[in-house]
């Protein structure tokens, strides 16, 4: 299960299997024109997906096609997700596990988005990657705000003002003038100061808190409970911290997570 959270924590490999789920055994150069890097990069995150059990592969001819397993990520769904939406019927002990892993979610995402952040400088965090998207500085920004609508859910108090949540919503503009920008470590002071209050938060909430039904919290034909709407916004959470991961190697660096 482990390889299959590795392989689908960076954008790129999940770009794949939504281009394999869209028409299986496609080649590698069919596959490679739809992202932003080299044939070798497209290569590395297939062969990852490979090890991960997620695609294969089978030489037709000359050409070598890749194929979409899905098995993995119905596994992860059914033992690994479903835990959270089956939260209300649990133990008092699975449910205290629940919650113990809940918090460790955000831990681990935390610690992965340090990683992609070291080293990065002001400049560096601002470039805009090209033909389009959002600069390092915007999507830890947009994380450090989610985080701030999470806090409202758990009771912890927000990080950052309410302007400045409004400011890096999802769909919100693009971070393009220097001037509206903040040092890179101001942004990574939010985040840990966020990080301890989000941590010390989830720790307290009553376990009839976890399995309540909120305002706004909505699945497919019924409401989501707050422990389903925590690891979504985890989810949520651990695609932006592949982003920074990406950004950080468009920006020139070496990647921090192998």
């Amino acid at each position: 299960m482990d390889a299959v959270f590795k392989a689908l924590a960076d954008p790129s490999r999940r770009r794949l299997l939504e281009l394999l789920r869209e028409r299986d055994g496609r080649t590698l150069a069919d596959l490679d024109r739809h992202l932003a890097m080299t044939r070798f990069g497209t290569m590395k995150h297939l062969r990852l997906l490979e090890a991960a059990g997620l695609v294969r592969s089978r030489r037709i001819g000359r050409e070598k096609r890749h194929y979409l397993i899905a098995g993995p990520i119905r596994e992860l769904d059914q033992q690994w997700l479903a835990r959270f939406t089956r939260y209300a019927e649990a133990t008092p002990e699975e449910q205290r596990r629940m919650q113990q892993m809940l918090a460790k979610m955000f831990q681990i995402a935390h610690g992965a988005a340090h990683a992609n952040l070291e080293g990065v400088t002001d400049e560096q965090s601002l470039r805009q990657p090209q033909p389009g998207g959002n600069c390092i500085q915007w999507v830890l920004a947009h994380i450090v705000a989610t985080r701030d609508q999470v806090a409202s859910l758990v009771g912890a108090e927000p990080v950052l003002p309410p302007a400045l949540i409004k400011r890096f919503v999802r769909g919100a503009a693009p971070l393009v003038d220097p001037a509206e920008a903040r040092p890179l470590a101001d942004w990574i002071g939010d985040l840990d100061r966020q990080q301890q209050r989000l941590a010390a938060a989830i720790a307290a909430l009553p376990p009839e808190r976890l399995a309540a039904t909120f305002d706004g919290g909505k699945l497919p034909g019924r409401p989501a409970t707050l422990a389903e709407a925590l690891a979504f916004f985890h989810f949520h959470e651990s695609y932006h911290v592949g982003q920074l991961g990406v950004l950080r190697r468009l920006a020139g660096m070496t990647g921090a997570i192998r």
